[in-house]
């Protein structure tokens, strides 16, 4: 049903099987409404989204009967149906059981279903959130004993800000054995820009769901958050932004929105950018207005989910993290709470490597966190022992490193060990190894790095320097002015030696 393809992080490309086609991981689900829809349909499918989702709460309040793949002509479509907890989270109640919807969506032939779930939302009222998530499990065992195997049936995690009842609702709801999970509850934080709990809300959640199973985030439509969610094993979500900013005349871009009047260039070469200009536009009636702009929003999104999936392919998902935090205040927030928290956590869904993958970006000490670097950095900071056949050890800047070491090394028995600013020690049989021996970094530009350096070298001959008998040290002359007479002076014998970098 669920096959995963390639990974990187907790992120990874799938596919979700279903009776009417196959839905390629990460992937965001338009949201469609039937009566309102400013864009044809046919559009949307024509920039590549297959499958589509919409409210059977409000269908059935509307008196629609029949296939629900109907609606849409001959598309005919992959079919996701919502179970109306979005409007019991705006409204504070809906009229109609969870049988009833179960029921109903059974009948409209839906491909993937929702149990009508309690939304917790950004409520903290905790008893209110501990209803929430029992009266959700109470639904979800009363949903076991009437849901198909015709359809992919889901069951959405409660517990809102209250991460230990994440935690609990996640953990129960692995248990009832659904086929595909939910985050529910993210909406009004995610419209608040509060990023940093949704990373906490999402890892709550996955630690506790199996890897082989999707988890769905409910309402996050924007790009902004999405790599974020991608990297710590999200892969599906669901939004109706693109429709709702055009509405506004807000354009959406990678880093934020921004409305119309605003706007003088469009930073964007899309269909839309490219044949329209801004003012176009502002001139335009409202209703093509809307509708380009909406375009506009998909080819965004689109594009977002398309470089995800590459850096997925390439192993370099934690770089675009890395990138993406720079472009808004709160995406650094978040970024940050994944570097200093959940590095750990996700090295053990990270593959020890893969022949895609290509050579890591270093940028910062931050990048030590990618769990592919900071599982080999922590074995040579830690358990890392020198070759005992070497007596001779020579230590030159990463930057310098030849063809001609590995030969030179073996003809003079010399141990060399690179040393750079951000990767640390790297000693020469690690050279060819991934990923610090394919790192790519910046090398030494500031008094910072180059005080580093220094540091690095001294602990390294502070735990070796005793196994070798002759020890060289090759230095880029910018490190001279740092040097003091302490340097090495713990050092017995050894020859410095200055070189250009």
């Amino acid at each position: 049903m669920f096959k995963i393809k390639e990974r990187d992080l907790a992120g990874r490309i799938g596919v979700l099987e279903t009776r009417h086609g196959k839905i390629e991981t990460p992937y965001i689900f338009p949201v469609i409404d039937i009566v309102r829809q400013e864009i044809d349909v046919k559009d949307i499918f024509s920039l590549g989204f297959n499958a589509v989702i919409t409210n059977s709460y409000l269908l059935k309040k509307r008196g629609f009967k029949g296939d629900v793949h109907k609606i849409f002509g001959d598309i005919y479509p992959v079919v996701m149906t919502d179970s109306g907890a979005y409007q019991l989270l705006e409204y504070g109640e809906v009229d109609v059981t969870n049988k009833e919807i179960i029921e109903y969506q059974k009948e409209i032939n839906s491909d993937i279903a929702v149990i009508l779930d309690i939304p917790t939302g950004d409520s903290l009222d905790r008893k209110f959130a501990e209803w929430s998530v029992s009266e959700t499990l109470r639904r979800a065992r009363e949903a076991k004993k009437i849901i198909d195997k015709e359809r992919i049936w889901v069951l959405p995690i409660q517990g809102g800000v209250h991460l230990d009842l994440v935690e609990k609702s996640a953990s129960l709801s692995y248990k009832l054995d659904f086929p595909m999970y939910a985050l529910g509850s993210p909406t009004r934080l995610l419209e608040s820009y509060r990023y940093d709990i949704i990373v906490d809300m999402v890892v709550a959640a996955r630690k506790h769901i199996p890897f082989t199973r999707p988890l769905h985030l409910f309402g996050a439509g924007h790009p902004m958050m999405m790599v974020y969610a991608v990297s710590l094993g999200v892969d599906f979500f669901d939004s109706a932004s693109y429709i709702l900013f055009a509405r506004d005349d807000r354009y959406m871009t990678e880093y934020g929105t921004i409305r119309l009047s605003d706007l003088y260039y469009f930073p964007c070469s899309c269909p839309v950018c490219s044949k329209y200009d801004v003012q176009d536009l502002k001139e335009m009636n409202k209703r093509e207005r809307t509708r380009l702009l909406a375009l506009h929003n998909l080819y965004v999104i689109k594009k977002t989910m398309n470089r995800i999936k590459q850096a997925i392919k390439e192993g370099r998902l934690w770089e675009v993290l890395e990138e993406h935090s720079r472009k808004h205040p709160k995406l650094l927030n978040a970024y940050t709470v994944i570097s200093k928290k959940y590095y750990r956590w996700l090295e053990k869904y990270t593959p020890e490597t893969n022949t895609n993958w290509k050579a890591p970006l270093l940028f910062d000490k931050n990048s030590l966190k990618n769990p592919k670097i900071y599982r080999q950095y922590r074995f040579l900071k830690n358990l890392y022992s020198p070759p005992p056949l070497y007596k001779k050890l020579t230590i030159k800047p990463l930057t310098k490193k030849t063809l001609n070491d590995e030969k030179l090394a073996q003809e003079n028995q010399t141990h060399i060990v690179y040393y750079d600013p951000i990767i640390g020690i790297l000693p020469i049989e690690l050279l060819r190894t991934y990923p610090l021996g394919h790192a790519v970094t910046p090398g030494m530009h500031d008094s910072i790095s180059m005080k580093k350096s220094l540091l690095l070298i001294r602990k390294f001959l502070a735990k070796n320097a005793h196994k070798y008998d002759e020890i060289k040290i090759e230095l880029c002359k910018d490190l001279e002015r740092f040097l003091g007479t302490k340097n090495f002076s713990f050092l017995k014998s050894f020859k410095l030696v200055f070189i250009e970098c």
